[in-house]
């Protein structure tokens, strides 16, 4: 496709293996990352005069190693900006450093703004993400944030289950809102536990309701990074007679790994978010489609639940 008359989408040099979900109406461009001795890294555009005057939508992942992608991201953002484009929108599947949204004390940065600052200092009209941890908007002056939710894709996946759940188990109060869209889609209860931290335990439940004994269950959480909360948790719920499986947007960790840390749990559902190319949920495909709701271009929107956030408080 000749890319000079198309709405573009360049991929992030650890993004590549997402052309499977782009469109035929997009042009597709590569980037590529080499280092210089010292390990600084360059993110380059092959033919950026293509890109002028054009809708372009760029695609990287903030997954492990975060504090690089970000700086690639960065460097990305400037090469397409500098070239011209009519407008520049991220998807950032896995949107880095969402956790720290508030500050608990006095010194600590707000680094959930952190990714929409650098990028607004390159023109970035809107940034995509999906399932984003934090639901806190973002201030003024910022790119768009447009929140994607995959609610509808874990419910699909679950129906082809030989074995159905019959309860949807939110980790803890602050995840009830995503375990409810989840439920909500199968026509099912679901509750959200009791979760107690401890610096000598880590993670715990103190109790389990009864709700859940003898269940089978569907957890849906965000992010999983080491299992800190899913391995206390899953152990609870298969000691209490239950069948367990996960869903989880972002795994950060290989499957194998979080598999090997979860042995009570009969399956994991994920995204590929985190450049797992294997994941039963592909997030690029309604991503685009948002994006040429978006811009008025291509096919128009996809099922997909999108909420735009503006303002820091």
């Amino acid at each position: 496709m000749d890319a000079s008359s198309s709405p573009i989408v360049v991929l992030g040099p650890d993004d590549a293996h997402r052309a499977v979900g782009i469109p035929s109406w997009c042009a597709t461009v590569y980037a590529t990352r080499t280092r210089f001795p010292d390990g600084e890294q360059l993110v380059t555009l092959p033919r950026p005069e293509l890109l002028h005057g054009q809708h372009v939508l760029i695609v990287h992942t903030t997954a492990e190693p975060q504090d690089e992608r970000l700086v690639s991201l960065c460097q990305l953002a400037d090469a397409v900006a500098h070239a011209g484009p009519l407008s520049l929108t991220c998807f950032v599947p896995y949107l880095c450093y969402q956790r720290q949204d508030r500050r608990m004390r006095a010194g600590e940065p707000l680094s959930a703004a952190l990714p929409s600052r650098m990028l607004a200092a390159f023109g970035v009209d809107a940034l995509m993400t999906v399932d984003r941890h934090s639901d806190r908007p973002v201030g003024p002056g910022l790119p768009r944030i447009v929140n994607l939710d995959i609610a509808a894709d874990i419910a699909d996946v679950v129906r082809g289950f030989d074995i159905v759940p019959d309860i949807v188990v939110a980790p803890d109060a602050g995840g009830l809102a995503r375990a409810s869209r989840v439920a909500g889609l199968l026509e099912l209860p679901v509750v959200a536990l009791d979760k107690s931290k401890d610096a000598g335990r880590g993670t715990f439940y103190r109790t389990l309701p009864a709700v859940v004994r003898r269940r089978t269950c569907l957890v849906v959480e965000d992010v999983c990074s080491s299992g800190s909360t899913l391995r206390p948790l899953c152990a609870v719920l298969a000691e209490a007679g239950g069948r367990v499986t996960v869903a989880v947007t972002h795994l950060l960790a290989p499957v194998q790994v979080v598999s090997e840390k979860l042995p009570a749990v009969a399956a994991i559902i994920h995204s590929d978010s985190c450049g797992d190319a294997n994941a039963p949920i592909k997030v690029l495909t309604p991503a685009i489609e948002r994006w040429s709701a978006m811009t008025g271009q291509g096919q128009g929107q996809g099922p997909v639940t999108a909420t735009a956030t503006h303002g820091w408080p």
